[in-house]
């Protein structure tokens, strides 16, 4: 069962229709992924203890209907892949029961020192097979 993350659109995030800015919606992915990483028992501050970043290589997003202010959207959270450098973490966003939206963040785990890749922290690893 995905980890689902409830929010509201914000006014400030919409655009000129009234709908969500298109690159707003990674916003709510983050703090979706932030909460599910907390959930989980890493959150973020303990990530960065383990001397590797964490940059977006890749994010995208999939509009299937309106999402316009006060809605209140349930973030559903997956692991879909995890490979030994990179993640890809999947969304999907439901109002009322209806699928609004879809997306997907695939991470980079990166040595911050040579700005290289680098292996996935085991204890990173450990909780996202978990939820894969």
């Amino acid at each position: 069962m995905p980890f689902v993350y409830q929010c509201r659109l914000r006014f400030a995030d919409t655009d000129a229709s009234g709908r969500i800015h298109n690159a707003a919606i990674f916003r709510y992915f983050e703090a979706a992924e932030a909460e599910f990483l907390r959930a989980a028992g890493i959150p973020y501050s303990y990530l960065d203890t383990l001397g590797v970043k964490y940059p977006r290589v890749r994010v995208e997003a999939d509009f299937t209907g309106p999402i316009v202010d006060d809605d209140l959207m349930d973030i559903a959270v997956r692991v879909e892949h995890l490979g030994s450098r990179s993640y890809t973490i999947a969304f999907s966003v439901e109002v009322s029961g209806v699928t609004r939206a879809r997306g997907k963040i695939v991470i980079c785990c990166m040595d911050p020192l040579t700005e290289r890749s680098t292996k996935v922290p085991a204890a990173l690893a450990e909780i996202l097979k978990q939820h894969a």
